[in-house]
C-alpha cells in the first residue's frame, strides 16, 4: 500500500475512473464530494496527498482552509482543473500547491505526478531516532512524531540505538537518560563521534529535574532537556524549532 489519497471531486464517471485506477496502482483512496466533507477528511484522514478538483464548488476556499489548518497544512495538494486558467494559476501559486493538472489528463500522468510529489516530500521529511526503554512512552513519542510528519526510527536501548546510528541517516536524536547498560548522555557522546553525526541535535528526556544534571547536559552540547511527564505539543514545538 502506497498510502492514503484524499480525492475531493464530484461523484460521477470521472471520479469512479480515477478512484479505480489509483486503487489499482496501490493507493488507498478516500472520497469527499464537497467542501465540508473535504475539509473534515483533509484534517483528520492523514492522507499523503490531497487531490482537489476545481469543479467542486468553492474549491479554492477549501484549499485556503486546508493550508491554514494545523493538521492539514503540510499535506501536498494536487489540483485538477477543466482548463488552464490564469486566475487558477495565480491561486495555485498563492496557496503553494504541489501540482496542477488541466484536462485532458490520463490516469498514468496523474499517477506519475502523485509519485513525483511523494518523492519530493520524502526528500524533505526529517527522520528522528527515538531511544526509550519504556514501551508506553516510546509508543506516545512515535505516535506524536509521526502525526507531526516526521519519519521515526526506534530503539529500545542504547546498544540498539548505536547499531542504528552506524547504518542509518537521521536528523535528530531523542533519548531517555536513565536506561540500563548505557545512559542517554553516554549514548549521545558515542553517536557524536560517528562521522556525519557530529552536529546532530539531541533532546534528552528524563524524570530528573536536578539543576546540576541539566547544566551538565547543556555543557556537553545537548540541545534540549525535557522533564517527564512531558506535554507532546511542547515536545513537537521544540523538535520543529531545532530542525
Amino acid at each position: 500500500m502506497k498510502g492514503k489519497l484524499l480525492l475531493i471531486q464530484p461523484s460521477g464517471r470521472v471520479f469512479q475512473m480515477l478512484k479505480s485506477n489509483l486503487e489499482n496502482y496501490g493507493f488507498q483512496v478516500l472520497a469527499a464530494h464537497g467542501i465540508n466533507e473535504g475539509f473534515e477528511k483533509g484534517r483528520s484522514a492523514k492522507a499523503v496527498i490531497i487531490i482537489l478538483d476545481l469543479s467542486v464548488p468553492e474549491a479554492w476556499h477549501l484549499c485556503n482552509l486546508l493550508r491554514h489548518d494545523k493538521r492539514a497544512k503540510d499535506i501536498p495538494i494536487l489540483i485538477l482543473s477543466g482548463k488552464t486558467d490564469k486566475e487558477d494559476m495565480i491561486n495555485a501559486k498563492r496557496y503553494s500547491v504541489e501540482g496542477y493538472m488541466a484536462r485532458p489528463y490520463d490516469s498514468e500522468a496523474l499517477i506519475k505526478t502523485c509519485e513525483e510529489i511523494l518523492r519530493k516530500k520524502r526528500a524533505t521529511v526529517k527522520t528522528i531516532l527515538v531511544v526509550e526503554d519504556d514501551p508506553a512512552v516510546l509508543h506516545i513519542l512515535r505516535l506524536n512524531l509521526q502525526y507531526a510528519g516526521f519519519n521515526v526510527l526506534i530503539a529500545h536501548n542504547a546498544l540498539e540505538a548505536l547499531e542504528i546510528a552506524e547504518k542509518e541517516k537521521f536528523n535528530m536524536l531523542i533519548t531517555d537518560v536513565m536506561m540500563p547498560v548505557m545512559d542517554g548522555l553516554e549514548l549521545y557522546l558515542k553517536i557524536r563521534d560517528i562521522p556525519s553525526k557530529e552536529d546532530i541535535p539531541v533532546v534528552l528526556l528524563t524524570a530528573n529535574d536536578n539543576f546540576e544534571d541539566i547544566s551538565r547536559a547543556y555543557n556537553i552540547g545537548v540541545s534540549e532537556y525535557i522533564v517527564k511527564p512531558f506535554d507532546p505539543v511542547e515536545l513537537i514545538e521544540k523538535v520543529r524549532r531545532l530542525l
